[in-house]
């Protein structure tokens, strides 16, 4: 029975069969965060198909403010020194 099923009591039949969306944040910092949440997006579309959307977002390029969101160059440019 799909999660909102049986959350709201409803009947099956009833429940929204809208597509479920998965938010996987990462830190591409190295040490394999990216592979990680590959891995992690593939195996739930394997296995759920077209009933869910994964998106994987780097959230401290993506939405940090300065100088957070320059954390991600720096840290590989002092990683590589």
């Amino acid at each position: 029975v799909p999660f909102l099923a049986r959350r709201a009591r409803l009947p099956l039949s009833v429940a929204p069969r809208e597509k479920k969306r998965i938010l996987i944040l990462i830190s591409d910092t190295g040490g394999g965060h990216r592979a990680s949440a590959q891995a992690l997006a593939g195996v739930l579309e394997e296995r759920y198909g077209e009933s869910i959307e994964t998106v994987i977002v780097d959230v401290w390029t993506t939405y940090g403010p300065w100088p957070y969101n320059r954390m991600v160059p720096q840290y590989r440019y002092m990683a590589s020194r």
